[in-house]
This record gives C-alpha cells, sequence and structure tokens, in this order.
C-alpha cells in the first residue's frame, strides 16, 4: 500500500442522514444492520511487522492510499464512505499489506487496526472478530457448526479502498462421549464456504458489509473481483465506489458483470458483448486480482492479456488489450495457469499500467513493459538477466 500523505482518524455519517454534522458511531460492539458502516477509528500498532523481507508475490498486495485523507459530503452522507477532520502523526511513505486478514483472537479489540512494518516488510490488516464473524452451532436441528474462518484482501482502489473477503468453512456434527464425557464428533465439512464481503477504509477503519451477490454466501467462485471508485474532482477524494465481477455466461460471445454500485446499495447483472475472437476463450480462473487503472477495471489472462471496463457506465463496454509480442502463449491447461502466475503479474506502479514477466530457465530474464498512451500496445522499458542466489541447486541436501 503506498502511502503519500498524512493518515488522518475519521467520523462517519450514519446512512440516509444529511447533516452538516457527522455522527460517529460508539468504539462498544454493537448490534448493527449489515448496510450501515461499521466505525472503529484505526489504530497503529508500534511494533514492526515480523514479515520475512522479500520481493512482492501473490501473498503480498501493494496499495496507493493517496486521497482518502478528506471524501464528499455526498458520499459520507450515503453512509458508504467517510470525510476525515483530525490529523495523525506522519507514517512510513509506503507499505506492502499481507495478502492474508488476521481476524484477532481472544480479547476482542474495539477497533480495526493496520500493523504497519517498516519498508520493505509487510503490514497487517486486523480486523476485530465481532465486526465480521458470529461463530455458529452446533444448531440443535441440523448440527451445523463453525469449523474456519478466514480472510483475505483480495482487490485495492486506486485512493486505497480495500475489498476484503472472508471464507467460512460450515461441518456437520454429532454427539458422542470419550470416556464418559460428552463431546462432539465432526462428522461431514463442506468444502464450499460461505462467502462474506467488506469495503474497508484502512485509514479509519471503517467497514461496510456488501450485500451476497444473487442473494447467496456460495460465491466462492468469483475470486477475481475489483474495486473502483470516482471523484468528482481531479485528485479528490473518492465521491463514489463500484465493486464488479467478470464471468462467462455460458457462452464464449459474451461475458457477464456482477456489479456493486455504493450510489444504489445493490448487485445488478448486465450481460456483454465479448470483443475476442470466437476461436479462443479467455480464461481468468488462475487467482490475479483485477486491477484498477485509468477509470477501468482489467481482468488478467496470464497466456493471453487483459479485459477492461468501466463499471460505472449505463452501457459498458469491453476492450482487450494483448500481452507483449511473444508473451502470449497458447492456451494451457488450469494447472499451468497456475505455475505461470507465479512468474507474471500486472499491476499499476508510478501511474502506468505495467506487465512483469521473469523466464523460468536460466538466465531467469525479468521483462517490464508499459502499457502506451493510448492503452493498445506495451513498451519495453526493463530487460536484466538474474543470477541465482544459491548455486547449489539442490539446497534440501543442506537442511540439518
Amino acid at each position: 500500500m503506498w502511502v503519500r500523505e498524512r493518515l488522518q482518524a475519521h467520523r462517519v455519517y450514519r446512512p440516509g442522514v444529511a447533516t452538516a454534522q457527522p455522527k460517529s458511531l460508539p468504539d462498544s460492539p454493537v448490534t448493527q444492520p449489515p448496510t450501515e458502516i461499521l466505525h472503529q477509528q484505526i489504530h497503529f500498532s508500534p511494533q514492526p511487522s515480523t514479515a520475512p523481507r522479500r520481493l512482492l508475490s501473490p501473498l503480498l498486495f501493494e496499495m496507493p492510499l493517496r486521497r482518502l485523507l478528506g471524501l464528499s459530503a455526498a458520499a459520507a452522507a450515503s453512509g458508504l464512505l467517510c470525510r476525515g477532520f483530525s490529523a495523525a502523526a506522519w507514517r512510513p511513505p509506503w507499505a506492502m499489506i499481507e495478502n492474508f486478514v488476521v481476524v484477532n483472537p481472544q480479547p476482542p479489540r474495539p477497533r480495526v487496526s493496520l500493523r504497519i512494518g517498516e519498508p520493505p516488510c509487510a503490514s497487517l490488516l486486523i480486523v476485530p472478530g465481532h465486526l465480521v464473524y458470529k461463530p455458529r452451532g452446533p444448531d440443535p436441528v441440523t448440527r451445523e457448526l463453525s469449523v474456519a474462518f478466514g480472510g483475505f484482501v483480495k482487490a485495492a482502489s486506486g485512493d486505497g479502498l480495500l475489498l476484503l473477503t472472508f471464507f467460512e468453512l460450515i461441518g456437520t456434527a454429532a454427539s458422542a462421549t470419550r470416556g464418559g464425557a460428552p463431546e462432539l464428533k465432526l462428522t461431514d465439512l463442506s468444502m464450499n464456504p460461505d462467502v462474506t464481503r467488506f469495503v474497508c477504509n484502512p485509514m479509519s477503519g471503517e467497514l461496510f458489509r456488501l450485500p451476497d451477490i444473487d442473494g447467496t454466501k456460495k460465491t466462492m467462485w468469483f475470486s477475481d473481483i475489483g474495486i473502483l471508485t470516482q471523484s468528482e474532482r481531479p485528485d479528490g477524494p473518492p465521491d463514489r465506489y463500484a465493486v464488479a465481477v467478470l464471468g462467462h455466461d455460458g457462452t464464449e460471445i459474451s461475458f457477464v458483470m456482477r456489479r456493486f454500485l455504493s450510489e444504489t446499495g445493490r448487485w445488478d447483472k448486465l450481460g456483454l458483448h465479448s470483443p475476442l475472437p470466437l476461436s479462443r476463450r479467455m480464461d481468468m480462473d488462475i487467482p490475479h486480482e483485477a486491477v484498477a487503472f485509468a477509470g477501468r477495471l482489467w481482468w488478467f489472462d496470464v497466456t493471453w492479456g487483459a479485459l477492461s471496463l468501466d463499471p460505472f457506465s449505463d452501457q459498458p463496454e469491453l476492450r482487450f488489450v494483448e500481452l507483449p509480442r511473444g508473451s502470449v502463449t497458447e492456451p494451457v491447461d488450469k494447472e499451468r495457469r497456475r505455475e505461470l502466475v507465479k512468474y507474471r503479474r500486472m499491476g499499476v506502479s508510478e501511474g502506468r499500467l505495467r506487465y512483469v514477466e521473469v523466464l523460468q530457465e536460466e538466465p531467469f530474464t525479468l521483462s517490464s513493459f508499459a502499457l502506451d498512451d493510448d492503452g493498445r500496445s506495451w513498451k519495453l522499458e526493463h530487460r536484466i538477466e538474474l543470477r541465482r542466489v544459491w548455486r547449489n541447486e539442490d539446497l534440501s541436501k543442506l537442511e540439518p
């Protein structure tokens, strides 16, 4: 996450209350409807993260924070964004956030916290469990109970809003005895978890729970989901945001976009014509975060290229950009795509959309490309050969 401003504490407006005075929510745990902001003032731990120093990987999430210091009154009044008033101490100019979210154990913390790691260490987002999780069971009728719960940072907007996804594994238990003492024995475990999504402002610690996609929590397969913001003023704070996911509709000639707009507070579903040739399918089933850039969300096929659209548009139009010449491959199976995504990444750096790849054989050439201004082709900016960190190919023999 890139932090280019001083971090601030925030207050919020309640949804639907158009007033000139902010109304803050209490720090103590409260029961609120899912459409309301759960406001907690952000807390920064003085202790740096103990995450290892390493190169940016799919396990780390790079996030810019440029314009979250003050949000428009309209956005604040909607209850979906917040407006800043007081200043906080200066913090490091940039940070990387771990992909996973720490759901803190007992005793519950009163607020969301961001544990800043001194660069280049990773930072951790810590979310109080009572804000995102209500353990279940065992149900007296169905015998269902919560088995596991965890969360991940799935996407970031250009302003630094985070899209968080939480998974809950559900199992079934039966009563049993051990040594004469009653106990529960797990008899079944569903590998299709319940999914809940939140939009988070990491500068204020606010969380907004999104409604379930298609009215169901069984939406694990919507992994390539992204978030984009809009502002009424150039370089101003965000006034609205959109969350969107792109997928096939069962045919090769069209796509379906599901989107949530902060101004409507609900999901809708749009069919989109495909700009791709009929001879090839776009494969976006491998986890690579959707990228927010130039007022559009971008989805990446590691073997072919990227599709983009404006999720705010009443008539969204898909555009396709092929990978640089020499990077396009023939379609490969899912297992091979899982391997390729470790060596091919797309993201935003210094205001440009960039594609970086590393060859998997010596001399391990790293190539970095930037999308040109018209958004149609790539320009090679850097190409270097990487040396082995350790010359011995079989490091396992050196283990004690």
